[in-house]
Order: C-alpha cells, then sequence, then structure tokens
C-alpha cells in the first residue's frame, strides 16, 4: 500500500480517467509526493501514454515535516513505488510555474495536487490550462465549508480558472473533482 492523501475512490476514479485516454496521450500530474496518485494513472492508462510528473520535492522547505513532504526519503520512495511503470514516467523536480515556462505541448489529462494556497494554485492552473486538451482533474476539493477538508484557494482558484473552461460533464469524487475540457 502506498501512503499517500488519495482515497481508495480517487485511485479508482483516477485509474479509470486514464483509461479514457486513447494511446500516445499524456499525463501531466503536478503534486506527486510517494507516487500514489502516480501508480493509479500508469495503472489505467493504455501502455503507449506517458506521464510527466512534476514535483518540487526536495526542493521545497519543511511545509510538512509531519507528512514527510520534501525529504530525500520521499523522493526514494516515489521512484520505488513507479517502478514498475518507469518507462512511461518521467519525473521533473521542480516548480511547476517554472516547467510551465518551457512547456509546448497538449495535455491529455492534467491531475493538480499540490499546494492549497491560492496566491500559488492559481498560478499553477493558469500555467497549465493553456495546455488542455481533453480533462482536467484537482485534488482538495470540496464544496462543504463546514468540512476539515476545505481548502478556499483550492475552491476559488477552480472556480475562477478552470470551471469556466470545462463542459457539464464534471464527476467529484471524496475529494478529487474532475471535467472534460470545452
Amino acid at each position: 500500500m502506498i501512503k499517500g492523501q488519495i482515497t481508495t475512490n480517487e485511485v479508482e476514479r483516477l485509474s479509470y480517467l486514464a483509461s479514457t485516454l486513447d494511446k500516445n496521450s499524456l499525463i501531466v500530474e503536478i503534486g506527486a509526493y510517494r507516487g500514489k496518485s502516480t501508480v493509479a494513472l500508469a495503472k489505467g492508462m493504455p501502455e503507449t501514454c506517458h506521464i510527466v510528473s512534476i514535483d518540487p520535492g526536495v526542493l521545497g522547505p519543511q511545509s510538512r515535516p509531519d507528512q514527510g513532504y520534501e525529504t530525500t526519503e520521499t523522493l526514494l520512495a516515489f521512484r520505488e513505488n513507479i517502478k514498475p511503470y518507469q518507462q512511461n514516467i518521467t519525473q521533473i523536480i521542480g516548480w511547476p510555474n517554472k516547467v510551465a515556462q518551457w512547456w509546448g505541448g497538449d495535455i491529455d489529462l492534467l491531475f493538480v495536487d499540490a499546494t492549497k494556497r491560492y496566491e500559488s494554485i492559481v498560478k499553477i492552473w493558469k500555467a497549465f490550462i493553456p495546455f488542455c486538451v481533453y480533462r482536467v482533474a484537482s485534488h482538495d476539493y470540496v464544496t462543504d465549508e463546514t468540512s476539515d477538508q476545505y481548502y478556499p484557494g483550492v475552491h476559488r482558484a477552480l472556480q475562477e480558472v478552470v470551471f469556466p473552461k470545462v463542459t457539464d460533464e464534471q464527476n467529484h469524487v471524496d475529494y478529487t473533482w474532475d471535467g472534460v475540457m470545452k
């Protein structure tokens, strides 16, 4: 069992989303931790698809030392967990907004599970949404403002940047939202 923040239902949903892609599609994941979502996507995708996993990992300050983010141990755990799929995964240790500056290709599925702060997450979405051609998904999305899992920054960024660019074909499973691009 891979340690991570996504639920079993979310793992199944991510695998399903990846399974809907055409061969040779590109998945971009922003925020990987130990690779639980990466493996879920890899298990579901056609074997000719590719994942680019972007995470600042060891570059970042210790914002969540209780979770083990930004440690060498976490980086090594990620690499161990993705081993069965590593030929279809490119890991980029970098800041998402810096990576977006040189990005140049279409993204068939974008999954964002990064910072929860509005100022940061809105920049990530603004940087990557222009490249998205099929599906987008976000973790940490809850509509119930009384929930301890409600993150106003994620909610606001999705409302302002993402929701206007997706069709009515949207789903919400536990803490993960996804939609189809217009």
